[in-house]
Order: structure tokens, then sequence, then C-alpha cells
């Protein structure tokens, strides 16, 4: 039987457009996630992914947009879990307790996530620009990352609502009382090992989490306790104004 002759109409393989920009977006994740953004290359990446580094700049324009594109994915991946496990503490009657107990808890069972705030922080000391880079993203359409782009808003109005109702101080500001939070909790699992140096003691013992978070509360819930003319904290009134003012 005669050879089918090979023509110019022969089938030919295609380039997967959405298979290589996710091959791009797991080599940037591993190498950004290892390395940080400063300390990672185009062409690592590039080499990584089995890609040119003309193709990542097609598919994401500068290492700046496709580390946002995968912290993006990194969010949307956390985003569903962390909203189950600290939404239900934002509406409770025991806010300020339950949603650091919640929260707490979310990050000592989720070291990953740990580290993906860690790589942020540095890749936000690299400037304003990056900066505004991160606080220009549009609002996200998913009702999981909505919580994430959402909550801190939802929680300094909850935190002003319980300061109108008298069972919060009223002489705080109110997003400043939540970055205190964060700083108790998060600093927590991002540098133990660094304050269990300076302290000289071990901090991975069992049960500790427990005990670090029990004493932050304490000393949290104490100092947002509404506040006497008996019961005032050395140097006076120190906040934004409020009854006391």
């Amino acid at each position: 039987m005669p050879r089918k002759p090979q023509g110019p109409c022969q089938p030919v393989a295609r380039r997967d457009p959405a298979a290589t920009r996710q091959r791009i977006l797991a080599a940037a994740r591993s190498l950004f996630a290892r390395q940080g953004f400063d300390g990672t290359g185009v062409r690592q990446i590039a080499h990584r992914a089995g890609v040119t580094r003309s193709l990542v700049h097609h598919h994401f324009g500068s290492k700046e947009s496709l580390y946002l594109a995968v912290l993006e994915r990194s969010e949307a991946e956390w985003a569903g879990r962390l909203r189950e496990a600290v939404e239900p503490a934002i509406d409770s009657e025991e806010f300020v307790t339950e949603a650091v107990r919640a929260y707490h808890r979310f990050l000592g069972e989720h070291p990953d996530f740990v580290r993906m705030g860690e790589g942020l922080d540095l890749f936000l000391a690299g400037g304003a620009d990056r900066r505004r880079l991160l606080a220009g993203r549009p609002r996200p359409e998913d009702r999981n990352e909505r919580f994430l782009h959402d909550a801190p808003d939802r929680v300094i109005g909850r935190i002003a609502e319980l300061q109108r109702q008298g069972r919060l101080r009223d002489d705080l500001d109110p997003a400043l009382v939540l970055a205190a939070v964060w700083c108790l909790v998060e600093h927590w699992h991002e540098a133990r090992d660094r304050l269990g140096l300076r302290l000289g003691r071990d901090l991975d013992g069992p049960g500790i989490d427990d005990r670090f978070l029990e004493t932050a509360l304490s000393i949290l819930v104490e100092g947002l306790a509404p506040r006497t003319e008996n019961r005032r904290p050395p140097g006076g009134n120190g906040g934004q104004g409020g009854a006391d003012g």
C-alpha cells in the first residue's frame, strides 16, 4: 500500500498557553518561597519552568506582576480555610477573645501561610512602588477571597461598635487595636525561634502555644477593658480622644 504523502496540512503539536502559565506560576512560587522576591531572577524561573525568559515576560509582563499573580493564587488557596476558621468569631458575643483564638490556632496549624506572610513583608520592604502595586488590586469576585479583602474593615467596624456599646475602651483607634492584635499573634508564629534565643528559653515545648495565647489575651483583654478614673495606665490618655478626651 502506498504511503500517504506528508504535506503542509499534516497536524502539528500545539502549544498550551494555559499550561505554560501554570508551569511558570508553580516555578515562581517555589523559588519565591525559598529565595524571596529579590533573591529570585526571571532567568531562574524560566529555567525551572522549562520556558524562555521572553515567554515569562509575555505571560506576566514583569517580575513584580508575576509575584502578584503568585500571591493571588496563594491567597485563593488559603482564603476558604481562613474564612471558615475566623469568620464565626467576628460575630460571636466574645468577639475579641474568640477572634484572637481562632486566628492564633489557624496560624499554628498552617505554617505555610505564616511563611507566605514573611515573604510578603520582604517584598513590601522594597519600596513604595511595591506597596502601591498591592494596594491597587481590584476587589476579588470570589466569596472567600473577598473575605480576606474585606475582613480588616469588618473587624475594625466591630471594634468600633463594641466601643460605642461601652464594652471596649473608646479612646483607642480601632484600626490600631487590630494592628496590635495582629502583631501579638503573627509575630509569635513568625519569630518564635528568635524570641527563644533572646530569652534563652526553649519556646517549642508542649503547650507553649496555648500558654502564650493566654498571656497575650490577658494583656489584651485587660488593656481593652473600659477605663475608670482609678484605673489609668501610666502616660496619660495616649489615644485618639473620646469619652475621656
